[in-house]
């Protein structure tokens, strides 16, 4: 049989023991890249961005950014780097990140391909994904999306509220990743 006293080391030396060991640091899915345009339809004259993400790294460099004919290549930042630790019942959790911003300027139209950017990342070369780029002399509304009404009401008085429901959307081939919709009333 053990006594309260016997019970009370054990628990205090475990306390200490759990306390003292070093937590587990929880890294997600290992290092992975991405790279995503500001806008995939532009009008020319205006720039396009390019945000290559490195996530989950230690150390990473942009070793190649590919030319496109048709697109000038404006210039590529510095890297930003960013850490991120958070607790999470007991685990430490740690995330690092690195991102450049890639800028090209259209300077014809037509619709670009830009090849995938090649990083180094932890001694290990990796590539982005390729990504389309559509570029316009000007851009027309009516051209991009599509604006309809839903559940119209037949007859509308002065002065009386109404419900007014819309449904837009974008032809997919446009290359439109993002929309803003700005409603005045």
């Amino acid at each position: 049989m053990m006594t309260t006293t016997r019970r009370a080391l054990l628990a205090c030396s475990l306390m200490l023991l759990f306390l003292a060991a070093p937590p587990a640091i929880a890294q997600n899915s290992g290092p992975r890249v991405s790279a995503q345009l500001s806008s995939g339809l532009v009008r020319l004259g205006n720039g396009v961005r390019v945000n290559v993400h490195a996530i989950d790294v230690g150390e990473a460099r942009i070793v190649d950014v590919p030319e496109v004919p048709g697109l000038k290549l404006s210039g590529v930042s510095s890297p930003s780097h960013e850490r991120r630790e958070s607790w999470v019942n007991g685990r430490r959790t740690v995330s690092t990140s690195i991102r450049w911003l890639v800028v090209y300027d259209p300077i014809e139209e037509g619709d670009y391909v830009i090849p995938p950017i090649e990083l180094e990342v932890d001694g290990e070369r990796v590539k982005t994904r390729e990504l389309s780029l559509t570029v316009k002399r000007d851009l027309q509304g009516e051209e991009l999306g599509t604006i309809e009404w839903v559940d119209l009401p037949e007859r509308v008085y002065e002065g009386e509220p109404f419900r007014l429901r819309l449904r837009f959307g974008w032809d997919v081939r446009t290359n439109v990743n993002h929309a803003n919709l700005l409603l005045p009333w």
